[in-house]
């Protein structure tokens, strides 16, 4: 797929019953040009409200609510960075650039 990083679909467990399902994806995708950013973005909308910078760091969330009382919450979150051949892309359309807020942390 063109991705390098993480993907968990693990599940939080509390006994007896699950909690929730988390399904974390974050990884570099590289695509060959701004339509093919433009279109995966599209297609991902039908399910994850996509926030991204002018410079590719592309955030999604969606909470999936069971209609079913014994199942559980499903909390997906997606972090890519995307590049076009390689390079961070510059100005991309529909960026929402202040949504996005950068901390770094310092571990003891």
């Amino acid at each position: 797929m063109g991705m390098l990083g993480l993907y968990d679909p693990d599940e939080a467990w509390v006994f007896p019953q699950p909690a929730y399902r988390l399904i974390v994806g974050e990884a570099q995708i590289n695509f060959r040009s701004y339509a093919e950013i433009y279109h995966d973005l599209y297609q991902g909308s039908e399910v994850l409200d996509w926030v991204y910078t002018e410079d590719g760091l592309v955030c999604g969330y969606h909470i999936e609510r069971p209609k079913d009382s014994t199942q559980f919450n499903v909390y997906e979150v997606e972090l890519y960075q995307y590049y076009i051949q390689g390079k961070k892309p510059v100005g991309l359309r529909g960026a929402r650039s202040s949504a996005i807020h950068l901390e770094q942390t310092r571990l003891n």
